[in-house]
């Protein structure tokens, strides 16, 4: 998670514009393509954006999979009495 002080000091030398950053909740990331050292040729990019979206897929299938099977991520609390 992305502390405050480095936000600021994003801001500071105009790496980012706001304070108000997504990255200080953890609702963002930032992704950087690897081939030996950062890449900022696109093609490693849509490499990227493929292994985001097929994670999120997988994501999406395990919690089906554990909503039809009644082991879902939100339940409904037992009443006392129920076993």
């Amino acid at each position: 998670m992305r502390t405050r002080e480095r936000q600021a000091e994003l801001v500071a030398r105009g790496a980012n514009r706001t304070m108000n950053s997504r990255h200080l909740t953890r609702h963002a990331v930032d992704l950087v393509a690897l081939d030996g050292e950062v890449s900022w040729q696109w093609e490693n990019y849509f490499r990227v954006a493929g292994a985001m979206q097929a994670a999120a897929q997988a994501s999406i299938a395990k919690t089906t999979q554990s909503v039809a099977s009644g082991q879902g991520l939100l339940q409904a609390p037992r009443h006392r009495g129920e076993g």
